[in-house]
């Protein structure tokens, strides 16, 4: 009797020693699981029909390798789909990638188009938000086909700054509860070709200004909160500009951008009193751009006070010197500054040196021009007598000049 019973309690302490000793695995298998978002894969191939071996493998390397990406991503595609881009181009209609998702029960969307063209292999992805209808991240690269030449390295590190991006975008997401916001900033600005950066001059861009207006990329930013962005163009001194409350449909007008001046060539009118009056030609050469500069001038005067047998004067003079701006930053349109030189008068009768010891100015710049004035008050180094004498040419009397300079 005992023996039997000592039998089914033993046939009953198996199963639940078993399951005891399976417990501690289930728990901690479950906690290695990590959930995946689950994601609809978008295809777009164009431009290729051969056969060549490298340039196949190279197309199929842009969907492997985002496969891989994805894992780390923590996302899973649940279907692959095909989808048209615009013909000869990498970029996929939005409202049609939209479309083609509907019906999906997936949160986000990465989008492949690739193009080949010209014996380069030219690819863009796209990784979206369906939920929040917001591209998170993008990244787009080409590379040339030919012996030597990797395009997996290529491929991969295109994918890493994809990585980086959607990771970034995660944390704006996160961002004091704070959603992003879907879509470009709009921009308006006279100047055609400005780049518009977020950030510093190294930050992402948004665009160039084309026909007086940009559509900005979709960038992620928070809501409500101040975007700093910088407007660059070669040739021209950069800018940063803010947007007080973060990308929002309220379009955004940049002033143009100033001319970084290596070069100018001015026209001047100058006065010397009632009687003295001049033309002339001007030539800057700025060692350091619109801060210091050497300068050349020709002046051709004619003076009304000295009469020979009811003949006017007529006297030239040419000017070496330099000067320097003294406004705190170059892209300022209101610039004071301030110069020395010295000056050679001549005419068909007497000639004479001037000093400048000093000399003031007063300028408003334009973009790639500007209007120039200046007071200038000349010291004689020698003095010769006769029309030089009764014209005062030489003497400490002081002098106006006002013209337009053109810059570049």
């Amino acid at each position: 009797m005992k023996t039997k019973l000592l039998q089914k309690l033993f046939s009953l302490l198996i199963p639940a020693v078993s399951v005891l000793m399976f417990l501690p695995v289930f728990p901690a298998y479950t906690g290695a699981q990590e959930e995946t978002n689950p994601l609809v894969f978008l295809l777009s191939h164009q431009g290729y029909d051969g056969d060549e071996e490298d340039i196949i493998n190279a197309i199929k390397y842009t969907e492997e390798a985002a496969v891989l990406m994805l894992g780390t991503l923590n996302l899973q595609y649940t279907r692959t789909l095909p989808l048209e881009a615009a013909e000869n181009s990498i970029r996929i209609d939005r409202a049609r990638l939209f479309d083609a998702c509907i019906g999906t029960g997936t949160q986000y969307a990465l989008a492949l188009s690739t193009l080949f063209r010209d014996d380069r292999l030219f690819w863009r992805y796209d990784l979206y938000s369906l939920s929040q209808n917001d591209v998170l991240a993008t990244d787009s690269f080409s590379v040339a086909l030919i012996a030597g030449v990797s395009a997996p390295a290529v491929i991969d590190a295109s994918l890493s700054r994809l990585s980086n991006s959607w990771r970034k975008s995660e944390a704006s997401l996160r961002f004091d509860g704070l959603a992003a916001v879907g879509e470009g900033q709009k921009y308006r600005s006279y100047q055609e070709g400005m780049e518009i950066l977020y950030g510093d001059e190294t930050g992402k861009s948004a665009g160039k200004i084309e026909q007086g207006t940009l559509d900005g990329e979709l960038v992620l930013f928070p809501q409500n909160r101040k975007v700093t962005g910088t407007a660059v163009k070669k040739g021209f001194w950069s800018e940063v500009f803010f947007l007080p409350n973060g990308i929002t449909k309220e379009e955004k007008e940049l002033k143009s951008l100033q001319k970084r001046t290596r070069h100018s060539l001015g026209l001047n009118s100058s006065f010397r009193g009632m009687d003295n009056y001049a033309a002339g030609l001007e030539y800057r050469l700025h060692l350091a751009p619109d801060r210091f500069f050497l300068q050349t001038d020709w002046e051709f005067w004619r003076d009304n006070s000295v009469l020979s047998g009811g003949e006017d004067a007529l006297h030239q003079e040419l000017r070496l010197g330099g000067g320097l701006y003294l406004q705190p930053r170059n892209t300022w349109r209101f610039r004071f500054l301030v110069g020395s030189g010295i000056a050679f008068l001549f005419s068909n009768k007497e000639s004479n040196f001037q000093a400048d010891p000093i000399w003031l100015g007063l300028e408003y710049h334009f973009p790639q021009w500007a209007i120039t004035g200046s007071l200038r008050a000349p010291a004689a180094l020698s003095y010769e007598r006769d029309a030089f004498d009764k014209a005062k040419l030489g003497k400490d009397d002081f002098y106006t000049s006002i013209g337009v300079m053109m810059k570049w």
